[in-house]
């Protein structure tokens, strides 16, 4: 009886062990599973950060265009469209169009920057093609056909005025 007694204590004290084991295995898997928890809801707070840290999206007209040779061919068709240039043709046909109707847009803006940028000529007189003509009649001239396009007999008359009183 002794005999047995001593075997199932022993295997008493290894079902302690492996109970034991098992315990601490449960709880290191619950600990790293907790950590799992923690890095994914981090995560997902990243993410949601990054998603509501981006800039708003910019609106096309006030960036730059994108270059021609790295646009597909639907793009090349979409943008020929828009701009109301024929849309049928091969990929290069399209791009030469699209550059042309481009530098046509750049060449002129640049020449309406310019013509807004030059300053009211001084002086008395202003000289053109070897004739002096009385600057302050071809001021109140260039404004009246900035105005409306054209010289009225009123305003004719204003400028007649003007050259006989000063």
């Amino acid at each position: 009886f002794a005999a047995q007694l001593e075997e199932l204590e022993a295997k008493l004290l290894v079902a302690e062990q492996a109970a034991a084991e098992a315990n601490a295995k449960a709880e290191s898997l619950a600990k790293r599973a907790a950590n799992a928890d923690e890095k994914a809801v981090t995560a997902q707070k990243i993410t949601a950060k990054s998603v509501t840290n981006t800039p708003p999206p910019t609106d096309a007209t006030s960036t730059s265009p994108p270059a021609l040779s790295k646009m597909k061919r639907t793009e090349l068709i979409a943008e020929c469209e828009t701009r109301g240039l024929p849309s049928d043709g091969v990929v290069a046909e399209l791009r030469a169009r699209l550059r042309e109707a481009r530098k046509a847009e750049s060449s002129s803006s640049t020449s309406s920057k310019t013509t807004t940028a030059r300053k009211a000529p001084q002086g008395f007189y202003r000289t053109i093609n070897r004739n002096k003509y009385d600057n302050q009649a071809l001021l109140l001239a260039d404004a009246m056909m900035a105005a409306d396009g054209k010289i009225s007999r009123a305003g004719a008359e204003k400028i007649y005025e003007n050259v006989f009183d000063g």
